[in-house]
């Protein structure tokens, strides 16, 4: 019900809802937000159409079905903060909770840093051989030398198979 409760809530805090824009707002797939507003019609009776005005087109609740006239459900929909949810979707897809941009920078950057090492234990290099940049500037060095040597490898390949 987890799922079927934050669309309800943008179905009902949004006035002109679609599939997109739920989607966006709480950082559920758009295929997912397809399925569960079948589930909602399907299993909750509840009567959500479409309603197409021109080019565009969104989603209106015409009857609560088990909800019946939907006004003690539509209170507490009204006050979900879907800013919120989307963020905990996201920290819990992630394993991690971003509060500010250079948290995530520093997230960003330490995945950066172990993709860099994996590439190179790939490559056939232990941390003997070559020891491990401090800072991410040293490990973007080491990454423009890397593209530099595989860029003049296959330069190299190119001039002899001609």
């Amino acid at each position: 019900m987890k799922y079927e409760y934050e669309v309800m809530a943008a179905l009902v805090q949004f006035a002109q809802p679609n599939t997109r824009l739920i989607s966006r707002a709480t950082g559920i797939s758009e295929r997912k937000v397809q399925g569960v507003l079948k589930t909602l019609c399907d299993e909750m009776k509840m009567d959500i159409q479409r309603v197409r005005e021109n080019r565009q087109s969104y989603f209106k609740i015409v009857s609560w079905g088990v909800f019946e006239s939907g006004e003690l459900i539509r209170q507490q929909l009204e006050h979900l903060d879907l800013v919120n949810v989307k963020a905990a979707r996201l920290a819990a897809r992630l394993g991690h909770s971003f509060t500010t941009l250079a948290d995530k920078q520093r997230y960003f950057d330490t995945v950066k840093l172990q993709n860099y090492q994996e590439s190179q234990r790939l490559e056939g290099m232990t941390g003997d051989d070559m020891p491990l940049p401090d800072d991410f500037a040293q490990l973007q060095q080491c990454e423009k030398e890397l593209i530099d040597y595989y860029t003049r490898r296959s330069k190299r390949r190119i001039a002899n198979a001609g």
